[in-house]
């Protein structure tokens, strides 16, 4: 039996008016595996990434969660998160903040966001630093 690719980005291609960002980009990450993405200022990175997590709409290609087109069922996205290196948009947010902004995003309700934000914090092992503005941290934290 073939395994299901968790991530699965078939043809993206994302263009800003004349200017193509992506360009029939495909990839596939299975269960185990670590994705990222290298390369120059322009290349497509920040794009790529804001396109598989949802922020913007792709203008051509399909991106599979579990097997799921996630542009046509939005729930898929639940599966589907980054880890950014830097945090420079938002360097005065702690990780509590963050959470919380994030979870409004996605309509939970207070009560679900504290909930799923304290898991989260405590599943990374960083509940006591829930309240530390994140760009006070170091990039290994």
């Amino acid at each position: 039996m073939t395994e299901c690719a968790l991530l699965e980005v078939q043809n993206l291609t994302k263009r800003y008016g004349s200017f193509t960002a992506v360009d029939n980009l495909s990839m596939t990450v299975k269960k185990g595996e670590f994705m990222g993405l290298l390369g120059p200022n322009g290349a497509g990175k920040s794009t790529t990434l804001k396109s598989i997590t949802g922020l913007v709409t792709p203008t051509e290609g399909t991106i599979l969660v579990n097997g799921v087109d996630a542009m046509k069922h939005k729930a898929a996205m639940r599966h589907v998160g980054c880890v950014i290196e830097t945090p420079e948009s938002y360097p005065n947010f702690t990780p509590a903040e963050m959470l919380d902004y994030v979870g409004r995003v996605h309509g939970l309700s207070r009560a679900e966001i504290r909930i799923r934000a304290r898991d989260v914090l405590e599943e990374v092992r960083m509940w006591k630093w829930r309240d530390k503005p994140v760009g006070q941290f170091s990039k290994g934290m």
